[in-house]
Parts: structure tokens; sequence; C-alpha cells
């Protein structure tokens, strides 16, 4: 019983916006390189 009104006396928290935020900066940051990748390809492919 206290440990139920502890917890809802802090309210919600925004830990589900912490999530989206962070899946949202590894999904740009994966296109940013397959980008990149696609852009310099030939390149490195014929350094390679």
């Amino acid at each position: 019983m206290a440990i139920e009104t502890t917890l809802e006396s802090k309210g919600r928290t925004h830990y589900r916006y912490l999530v989206l935020l962070f899946i949202f900066i590894i999904t740009a940051v994966n296109y940013a390189d397959r980008v990149t990748l696609s852009i310099a390809g030939v390149a490195v492919s014929h350094d390679l």
C-alpha cells in the first residue's frame, strides 16, 4: 500500500519520450551512414 501511494505521488515519467528520441537518433545515424557509403562507396572500393 505504501509503495503504491509513493509511485502515484511521483507522477508519470517521460521514459517513453527518451526511448523514442534514442530510437530516432539511432535511425538517423544509420540513414546518414547508408547515404555516405552510397556516395563514397565507389571511391572506397577503388582504394581497397
